[in-house]
């Protein structure tokens, strides 16, 4: 299936770095250690012949290049994997692949040399076609660069490689061959192309790599674009890029690439086959390629002293933010386990904290419990100790506290790793924080043991009047508020059926049978709130209006179906599986956008998030066995398109590839 053209991350794994681009006319974004770009520079991929030059449309400033012939999006075909980005221009005689391998990631602490899966850079292949021509040509990958900094050229600091650089940060080389691949860097970069010959204009701001083609021959040259960052990566823990154990220099790192290149495409051939083996639709592995590519872009590796960190940053530069790390789970759970418990565990220490709580109607404090902030700090920052960036000190916030969606994020977490990874003493270790996770949801419902009724109503202290909200507050107040959210009364079933399984996995018996009864009283609320007429469950159980219909509610049980622990719900909790299906299919005829046919979270609001939808498809198909894709065919073609805007949450298509990866060790 042909790919729209439009800008898509190509990333290495755990660098917090991407080369931006595949929007026709819209140039590239070299983006290290940022959330977004910086100003766009002209990626040239030209090939010159009989005084003509030709060029894929990655080109902004079309006027600095008004000689050359640009190619039009309609006449490059774009064919994009999970891995594989490739661009193919007939007319012009070239295409270009970038490969992004989505290494798995093995646990630094127990495993050996991690430099291939940790490498900073992509590599990238050249194809020129000069087979019907009687003339030589001169192909050319290069830079028009605008950013920060200056171009040099990468002759001066290797002996064999040739190209152009930005200091020591990032780096677009080959291999040099004499009179045959060699360094252009010249601001009358179109003479020097069409004369094909080498020049190297200090100061010039554009450059790159030239290759002479023969007449009536093809020929392919391997590329690489490598990112480098030297020292301290991060402040509040003192850490280092984990590659930096194996690379001092970011010529090392493309000379690395290079010479593993044919691991590179092996690699990723067999990446893309087994993704394909796995879901056979092609809008899920769409979904998916783009939300791989997004989450390496923001995903950083650091070591502080042997002591390994993962940190994925979202958009907005938060460091490990707990809703956005849970809907990561179906991937890092199967293929790097040891991410997972990463997380955790310095959420544990360093990130959670035990708050006072109010009730509705009520001024009096009580105890809350166990929860966690927000997030771990803002971009290269970690935050001090039980504080987040977004919530700022819990003095003065700069943002809502999310303490009761934290506390379920934390339970997904803790338990979704124990269930999955072959570490046995490390879930025996946290049934003391599951136990307090558990009292703190049972505080949260009431402080009376007698009136609890499975529905958490408190907000923490920290909230302040305007109280917590949830990651549907996106939606609106009504939906994003906590004391009786039909979203977090299903999360909260759903975390307490994760920990029923996991007490009983760890023979602590007396607490698996508190979370199961918790989870009982939550269905039974559940069930008692479902209008039979009307045919949904209220979104808030505590003010019931059958005007809102929040299929968003379900997304939930996304993870748990995931895990296989649902498949025994309709027979253990017939009744509010059977409210849950009814509550479901009512919504669908209700939460549809009537322009665009995509499945909305609610019905009376337009916002979406791709991220979310994609958990509350997962769970209507798998979980109550309705055929989307027959029924509803324009849900899932909207969700492959909103990667062309945003692709941050399309990692969640990864539940469709469960099939793909194997638990690296823990």
């Amino acid at each position: 299936m042909a790919t729209p053209m439009f800008a898509s991350h190509h990333s290495p794994v755990g660098s917090w770095a991407s080369l931006f681009f595949g929007k026709a006319g819209a140039g590239v974004k070299i983006i290290h250690e940022g959330c977004g770009g910086k100003k766009e520079s002209d990626l040239l991929v030209a090939l010159s012949r009989d005084g003509v030059t030709s060029a894929l449309p990655f080109i902004a400033d079309g006027q600095s290049f008004s000689g050359w012939r640009i190619a039009g999006q309609e006449s490059v075909r774009r064919e994009m994997s999970p891995c594989i980005d490739e661009f193919i221009s007939e007319s012009a005689g070239i295409s270009l692949k970038v490969y992004s391998p989505h290494a798995a990631l093995p646990n630094p602490k127990r495993s050996g040399s991690l430099q291939y899966s940790t490498v900073p850079g992509v590599l990238m292949e050249l194809a020129i076609d000069n087979s019907n021509s009687d003339s030589p040509a001169t192909a050319f990958v290069g830079l028009n660069y605008r950013g920060g900094g200056k171009l040099r050229p990468v002759d001066w600091s290797s002996k064999t490689m040739c190209g152009v650089a930005n200091s020591g940060k990032w780096i677009l080389a080959a291999t040099a061959v004499k009179e045959e691949v060699f360094t252009i860097q010249s601001d009358s970069v179109s003479d020097r192309i069409t004369a094909g010959t080498s020049c190297i204009e200090v100061g010039a701001s554009t450059g790159g790599i030239a290759i002479k083609v023969a007449p009536r021959t093809k020929k392919t040259v391997n590329l690489v674009f490598a990112f480098f960052h030297q020292g301290a990566a991060t402040q509040g823990v003192d850490a280092r890029y984990l590659y930096n154990a194996y690379f001092q220099r970011i010529e090392a790192v493309a000379n690395f690439i290079l010479t593993n290149s044919q691991k590179v495409r092996e690699s990723c051939v067999h990446f893309d086959g087994r993704v394909t083996a796995a879901c056979s639709d092609p809008q899920k592995i769409a979904a998916y390629a783009q939300g791989a590519r997004e989450y390496d872009a923001q995903s950083q590796v650091t070591d502080a002293d042997g002591v390994p960190y993962f940190t994925s940053l979202d958009r907005s530069g938060y460091r490990n933010t707990l809703a956005t790390t849970v809907d990561h789970l179906p991937w890092e759970l199967y293929r790097n386990p040891w991410v997972v418990r990463n997380v955790f565990d310095l959420g544990t220490t360093s990130y959670s904290y035990n708050d006072k709580i109010r009730f509705p109607g009520e001024d009096e404090l009580r105890e809350g419990g166990l929860t966690f902030v927000h997030d771990f700090g803002f971009l290269t920052a970690y935050s001090p100790s039980g504080t987040s960036a977004y919530e700022g000190t819990g003095k003065d916030p700069q943002g809502t506290p999310m303490a009761t969606e934290q506390l379920l994020n934390g339970v997904y977490l803790l338990t979704s790793y124990a269930l999955l990874a072959d570490d046995t003493p490390w879930a025996k270790t946290r049934l003391p924080f599951a136990r307090e996770l558990m009292v703190s949801m049972e505080n949260r419902d009431h402080w009376d043991p007698e009136k609890r009724i499975g529905i958490l109503k408190a907000q923490t202290e920290r909230a302040g009047a305007g109280g917590e909200v949830t990651a549907m507050s996106a939606l609106g107040k009504e939906l994003g508020s906590v004391p009786g959210n039909l979203y977090v009364a299903i999360k909260t079933f759903c975390a307490n059926m994760l920990l029923t399984t996991y007490f009983q996995n760890n023979n602590d018996l007396h607490s698996a049978d508190y979370s199961y009864a918790f989870a009982q009283k939550t269905a039974a609320a559940l069930v008692a709130g479902f209008n039979a007429e009307a045919g949904i469950i209220p979104a808030n159980l505590l003010t019931p209006d059958s005007a809102t219909h929040f299929i968003g509610a379900l997304e939930p049980l996304a993870l748990p179906t995931y895990l296989g622990l649902t498949s025994t719900l309709a027979e253990y909790f017939p009744e509010l599986f059977n409210a849950l299906k009814s509550h479901a299919l009512t919504c669908l005829k209700s939460c549809v956008d009537s322009g665009s046919g995509a499945l909305r979270l609610s019905n009376n609001v337009s916002a979406t998030l791709p991220g979310k939808v994609i958990n509350v498809l997962f769970v209507l198909e798998r979980l109550f066995g309705i055929d989307v894709q027959a029924e509803h065919p324009l849900f899932w073609q909207n969700v492959a398109a909103s990667a062309a805007t945003d692709a941050s949450g399309l990692i969640a298509a990864a539940l469709y590839v469960k099939p793909l990866v194997v638990a690296q060790p823990v």
